[in-house]
């Protein structure tokens, strides 16, 4: 088996791997069974009981339900194998069959239960066991809406609002400590100071001070809802091991739907030496420091609570750190070098730059990527993909949570 960066297997010893290819950030549970040359893209999760022969190949963000079985013999048991290609951002149900050769198109929903007997093309469902009869354009569905809870109505509360509208969701509830923020909430949503008291809801996101996510996280994991939570998601590694353990706990990460970030990702290659320069140069005023994001016992300090953004972005590139040396660590600023893969790192963060004259910046190789452009809309991406059951899992970010250990310990 041949795997990408940031693939997860639940209970590997449970399933059966062929000399297959599993792309990046892939999330497979247990147990599976996928066979010899079948080639699974990025950012795929793949549920319990999944059967995948030779000769399949499926694309990018595509989600593969429970007991989904595919099938690569026409005539069994003619041992004559077909091809059948799955394309990028398909979903298909819990104890879908698809039968050899029935392709499926670009964004393409297969329904739970489905025969899939022969092609489906892009942007169209395929529902029943007569799904050959019944494929409709995906515009026609109407899906539910998805009821949202948000904990924490402060200063990022805004960015996750307008991303869980144009997705087309909705903020059922809210909560914060302070009652007066109520008013941030739309007219019909319910209000409350206690953050165990969300009801009725699919999604539950939370934005408070970083000490609190891993307990927040837990509480409604273990009720069965989907929770995504801010960066960071925690501030030490143990924290983060014990919330890995959750298939119901995302993490945004918006850079890594960053465009120019991700032209970069194709381009690396792990034969090639990188000389990286990171300046991260940005302006916080008086209020800032007075708040509970300066103080280290809540926030993790200017590493975890700024500089988490930029180093997943170099961990997302390069890979797992093999050394460190911190120069400065500050309050209001830090600096040092970072060996990652085969990048060295020369890296800068300060928190007292001119209003003006603020600067996001990485140079890879001479190459400037500037960061303070391109962040329009990150959040609406990181929920559309967690809408799509395509979220980043919390555990992704295990390489930025020890990078940043590492330098805080040096």
């Amino acid at each position: 088996m041949e795997k990408g960066k940031n693939v997860k297997i639940w209970h590997k010893e449970k399933s059966v791997f062929g000399n297959c290819q599993i792309g990046d950030g892939c999330v497979i549970h247990a147990p599976v069974w996928i066979g010899d040359n079948v080639k699974i893209g990025k950012n795929c999760k793949i549920q319990a009981f999944a059967f995948i022969p030779p000769g399949v190949e499926i694309g990018n963000n595509v989600f593969v339900g429970p007991n989904v079985c595919f099938s690569n013999d026409k005539y069994p048991p003619s041992g004559h194998w077909v091809k059948t290609i799955v394309e990028d951002n398909v979903s298909i149900g819990a104890g879908a069959i698809i039968m050899p050769s029935a392709n499926i198109g670009k964004n393409a929903i297969i329904g739970a239960g489905a025969l899939v007997l022969k092609e489906v093309p892009a942007n169209m469902s395929a529902i029943s066991k007569l799904s050959r009869s019944f494929m409709k354009p995906l515009k026609q569905n109407k899906k539910p809406v998805t009821r949202f809870g948000v904990i924490g109505l402060g200063f990022i509360y805004n960015k996750h609002a307008e991303a869980i509208e144009k997705n087309g969701g909705k903020i059922v509830i809210g909560c914060d400590i302070d009652k007066s923020k109520k008013e941030k909430l739309p007219q019909d949503a319910k209000f409350t100071a206690d953050w165990q008291k969300l009801e009725d809801v699919d999604i539950v996101s939370i934005l408070t001070p970083n000490n609190f996510h891993k307990d927040m996280a837990k509480f409604y994991a273990d009720k069965g809802i989907t929770v995504l939570v801010e960066k960071p998601p925690v501030i030490n590694s143990k924290d983060l091991q014990e919330l890995s353990k959750y298939d119901n706990i995302f993490i945004v990460l918006q850079l890594r739907h960053h465009p120019e970030l991700l032209k970069w990702k194709e381009k690396i290659q792990e034969d090639e030496p990188y000389d990286v320069e990171m300046k991260i140069l940005v302006r916080r005023d008086d209020w800032y420091f007075e708040s509970w994001k300066a103080k280290e016992e809540e926030s993790g300090g200017i590493l975890f609570n700024i500089g988490v953004h930029y180093f997943d972005a170099l961990a997302f590139l390069f890979g797992k750190q093999k050394d460190t040396k911190t120069i400065d660590l500050r309050t209001k600023q830090a600096a040092g070098l970072i060996g990652i893969g085969n990048a060295t790192i020369n890296w800068q963060i300060s928190l007292t730059a001119p209003m003006d004259n603020q600067l996001r910046m990485l140079k890879i190789n001479g190459e400037k990527l500037n960061l303070n452009q391109g962040f329009e809309n990150l959040h609406t991406k990181v929920y559309k993909e967690l809408l799509r059951g395509r979220g980043i899992p919390i555990g992704a970010c295990k390489d930025t949570v020890e990078l940043i250990e590492a330098i805080k310990i040096p």
